[in-house]
């Protein structure tokens, strides 16, 4: 059966201890080492008395000790000005439940203390943005497989971003950052705002990288540039100059890359086009072709109905054809369409023509005959394709088109041919006959057109009675 403490040794050390108290605040300005000292070494015979669980005490006495050990708290200022109590903690070496040797001045904590919540909270907030942005961009940089520029791009944002977010995140990375604010002498109240600050620096620092994601893609369109042998700077021109052989899989794989850096970059979408259409890879040259052409590059338009054209695929061909041209410009003073415009276009009429859609290709040849009034080659060209509409159309204005393509170039046998058919058309035979005449003597067998017209023309010829 335990044995019941006898009252007299806790109250005794109780007394003691009240007494060290008492004495202590007696002390006032004279307050001493030997003060101090009697006063903790009477709590740790409290604390032993307390300590001894196989004994029995009444709560009294306990009541008394809470009592003292908030009066010891209260006098914790004084004592610090009298001894540094870590010099005593350095020959007792208490356990971290003697509260008493640890004892320090209770002061008010600095107003900015009732945000460390918030700062905490921005902490998490500005690191986890970090680590999305990191993710991002990693993601674009080895999507197309690890290259040496891509690796030394993402590494010192990555070290930084894994080491803020594992100090942060991790009891081991947040007891190395203590440590490095310690070393740095910095004060514990602002550990808080320093690591909030830090996270947002580097959230800076990743939004400005990713920013610059259009500009690692623009060196990318450059290697590959130098990859397809394109003469668009000084060195690619030299390479060009020596013989450059186009490595076309190293300059799609730098497209591609340049691509995944920048979504919306057009210029390299066209250029990755390019390389498809080169490959005979039509289905993704239109692809690529068609995100440049959300970018509103006329070369894109160009590219699309020239491939359109070649599939024979006039709808679409036309319909991206009136993008490159834009027809609603029809009435400026000065419209101008490209060499390549015009061939185009000049093929898609023709096609319209074959197809008997005459509307769309008068359509398409009026606009023609507009953007090439300074041109007397295409003027004849087009002059001529309008005759020939107008010819198959039956209509007397066919007359009119070919007699000026005629009075453009006398030496071509083509409008002669078709403005032979429209006289005779209008039951004009003597005029035929002399164009008949020139159809035959200036066609040429090369011309498929030509040489037909001219047999043609013959036969009209013995039928009028005049032999050539």
């Amino acid at each position: 059966m335990a044995q019941t403490l006898p009252e007299s040794i806790l109250e005794r050390a109780v007394e003691r201890y009240e007494k060290a108290i008492a004495s202590l605040e007696a002390a006032a300005e004279d307050l001493s080492v030997e003060h101090v000292l009697d006063v903790l070494i009477a709590r740790d015979a409290v604390q032993v008395a307390m300590s001894d669980k196989t004994q029995h005490y009444s709560g009294r006495p306990i009541k008394a000790v809470k009592e003292l050990d908030n009066r010891l708290k209260e006098q914790a200022k004084y004592i610090n000005r009298v001894t540094k109590l870590a010099e005593w903690q350095a020959v007792f070496n208490p356990p971290e439940k003697e509260w008493w040797w640890l004892l320090d001045p209770i002061t008010p904590k600095p107003w900015r203390d009732r945000y460390d919540w918030l700062w905490r909270f921005f902490s998490l907030v500005f690191l986890t943005a970090s680590l999305s942005l990191l993710i991002d961009i990693s993601t674009r940089f080895l999507s197309g497989g690890p290259d040496t520029a891509g690796v030394f791009a993402i590494i010192i944002p990555s070290v930084l971003t894994l080491l803020a977010g594992g100090g942060a995140l991790t009891k081991t990375g947040q007891e190395g950052i203590e440590h490095i604010l310690t070393s740095l002498q910095l004060k514990k109240d602002l550990w808080d705002e320093i690591v909030g600050l830090a996270s947002f620096l580097l959230c800076l620092v990743l939004i400005a990288f990713y920013c610059l994601m259009p500009w690692f893609a623009e060196q990318y369109i450059n290697l590959g540039d130098l990859a397809y042998c394109e003469q668009n700077s000084a060195k690619v021109t030299l390479v060009q100059s020596n013989n450059c052989v186009p490595q076309l899989a190293r300059a799609e794989n730098q497209y591609n890359r340049a691509i995944k850096l920048d979504p919306d970059n057009a210029k390299a979408h066209y250029k990755l086009g390019k390389i498809y259409q080169e490959l005979q890879d039509f289905d993704n040259a239109v692809v690529q072709y068609k995100m440049a052409a959300k970018s509103n590059i006329t070369e894109a338009y160009d590219a699309l109905t020239s491939l359109y054209l070649a599939r024979q695929d006039y709808g679409n061909a036309d319909r991206w054809l009136r993008k490159a041209v834009s027809p609603m410009n029809y009435y400026k003073k000065k419209y101008t369409i490209s060499n390549e415009q015009y061939q185009m276009l000049q093929s898609l009429s023709r096609a319209y023509l074959e197809q008997k859609k005459y509307s769309e290709a008068i359509t398409w040849l009026t606009l023609g005959l507009k953007a090439t009034e300074n041109d007397p080659e295409k003027q004849y060209n087009m002059l001529n394709l309008l005759g020939w509409v107008r010819l198959k159309q039956n209509r007397p204005e066919a007359i009119e088109f070919l007699e000026r393509a005629t009075k453009l170039d006398q030496e071509k046998a083509a409008a002669h041919c078709l403005l032979a058919q429209a006289l005779e058309q209008q039951q004009d035979t003597k005029r035929a006959k002399l164009e008949w005449e020139q159809c035959v003597e200036h066609a040429s067998q090369d011309n498929p057109d030509e040489d037909r017209w001219s047999g043609l023309a013959r036969q009209r010829l013995k039928v009028l009675g005049n032999k050539p």
